[in-house]
């Protein structure tokens, strides 16, 4: 006989902006042990936001997270346009209480395994995030293969969530 719900929906809405193009389902992920580890239903609304892919309802001016493939951190930095907007998007997130870029795929894999058919050295992407931490105070979070950085985004909201409410701050 089991107690109550089989599942724990997490007390805060993720937002994702309308934009993202491959967006995180986060599905799979599940509870902490004094949840009895039981799956996660997390609630995401799909919205217009003018900075960053992820964020908390309530909170999209407070705290966003950029995510990035390998292929497309690559097309950013390589085109003078796009580069453009990145950098102007880190100038955003530089206000913001707590701002970073997720990276699916590992510092080792970006820096010696370029995409293929890419004429962008590695080195112009070590010394862009070098530069742009320093300059913006926005961390590069490499994270490795989509899943992880998919729940790394998540519990990285999650987290935001609940220092921020246990601040007192909501």
């Amino acid at each position: 006989m089991t107690r109550g719900s089989p599942n724990v929906t997490v007390p805060f809405t993720v937002v994702r902006d309308q934009r993202e193009n491959a967006p995180y389902q986060f599905m799979g992920l599940r509870a902490d042990s004094k949840q009895q580890n039981k799956p996660l239903i997390v609630p995401v609304k799909v919205v217009h936001l003018v900075t960053g892919d992820y964020s908390i309802e309530g909170l999209t001016d407070v705290i966003c997270v950029e995510r990035k493939s390998k292929e497309d951190l690559y097309s950013t930095l390589r085109d003078e346009e796009h580069r453009e907007r990145f950098r102007a998007e880190h100038e955003r997130m530089a206000t913001y209480a707590f701002a970073c870029v997720v990276i699916e795929a590992s510092w080792e894999s970006i820096l010696n395994d370029p995409p293929k058919d890419c004429r962008l050295n590695p080195k112009t992407i070590w010394r862009t995030f070098q530069k742009w931490r320093l300059r913006y105070g926005v961390a590069w979070e490499a994270i490795g293969p989509r899943a992880m950085a998919e729940e790394h985004t998540f519990r990285t909201l999650q987290f935001y969530h609940e220092e921020f409410l246990s601040n007192g701050n909501a």
